[in-house]
């Protein structure tokens, strides 16, 4: 199988503290605070990791993205750099053979890295030292917290792992995510119930409010579900009550994203709205309303 590595850039994303970025991968890490800072300010290339699959490797370069820390990936003998680079490194990255490792654990699906250990050949490694990582920390709280504001593009298979990281997930804490989904149908059924109320008093104002009700609750339990999965993934504490953390972490952000399903959702409704007719005026109306229900899903 071919194996990339996975290289520090020796700089800080933009908007990121160098010193809360340093001390962040210090945390990871295991080494002195001061060593981070340098690796992250020299502006030159340092090998963190060889010999990753591709998958792994990429989301090595999330987790030091997430942190502030530039770092790409590249291929043994190559320069090529994933989508997590800000830029690629202004000189040719060392080669393997001539690199010294950082001591970073080896990333696996699911798993933190804070949980194995470091490379035991780097000479600051210590076996009897204390961990160094800060328990209290839960997570980056640059502009919007854990809002990440760069994409990461992955093939179209990666949603196949995704769905088996999720089954594995929610095999190891049933109890927790059938909690969190509990909450969120309890929490939608008397939203329901109360606008329904509303709906038999004035229509069809009931009808809107459950509308914006839904898609307003939905978007914010869903951000809490990730930011639920995202805890238990870094092992920090998680419980079903994270349901509603998006309230409390991103609520500016939910609210632009819940306005944006609106208005996409309003402007592709009244295009199917208008489509329909249409339609049925050529087809049967059976074949119309097939149609439109299609090509809203391929809209959506």
């Amino acid at each position: 199988m071919e194996t990339v590595d996975v290289v520090l850039s020796g700089t800080v994303l933009p908007g990121f503290d160098p010193r809360e970025a340093a001390a962040s991968l210090a945390a990871m890490t295991g080494l002195s605070q001061d060593k981070a800072l340098a690796l992250l300010t020299s502006g030159q290339p340092k090998l963190a990791k060889r010999g990753l699959s591709p998958e792994a490797a990429q989301a090595l370069t999330e987790k030091f993205a997430v942190m502030g820390v530039a770092a790409f990936v590249r291929t043994p003998g190559d320069a090529a750099t994933s989508p997590s680079a800000p830029t690629a490194p202004e000189k040719p990255a060392p080669s393997p053979e001539g690199s010294e490792s950082i001591p970073l654990a080896k990333p696996e699906p699911g798993l933190s890295l804070n949980k194995d250990l470091p490379d035991e050949e780097d000479e600051d490694f210590n076996p009897y030292a204390a961990p160094q990582a800060d328990l209290s920390q839960t997570g980056p709280q640059k502009k919007g917290g854990y809002w990440r504001e760069t994409s990461v593009a992955v093939p179209a298979r990666q949603g196949v792992q995704w769905i088996k990281d999720a089954w594995a997930m929610v095999k190891s804490n049933p109890g927790t995510w059938i909690g969190a989904l509990l909450l969120a149908w309890v929490c939608l059924g008397i939203v329901g119930a109360l606008t329904a109320g509303i709906d038999s008093a004035a229509k069809p104002w009931g009808q809107i409010a459950n509308q914006l009700a839904s898609s307003l609750l939905g978007s914010f339990f869903a951000g809490g579900l990730a930011l639920l999965a995202h805890r238990q993934t870094e092992n920090q504490a998680f419980s079903a009550t994270d349901l509603f953390a998006a309230f409390q972490s991103c609520p500016t952000r939910m609210l632009q994203l819940v306005g944006l399903e609106l208005g996409y959702g309003f402007v592709v409704g009244l295009f199917l709205g208008i489509l329909v007719p249409l339609a049925a005026t050529a087809l049967d109306e059976t074949t119309a309303v097939v149609l439109a229900i299609l090509l809203g899903l391929v809209l959506f």
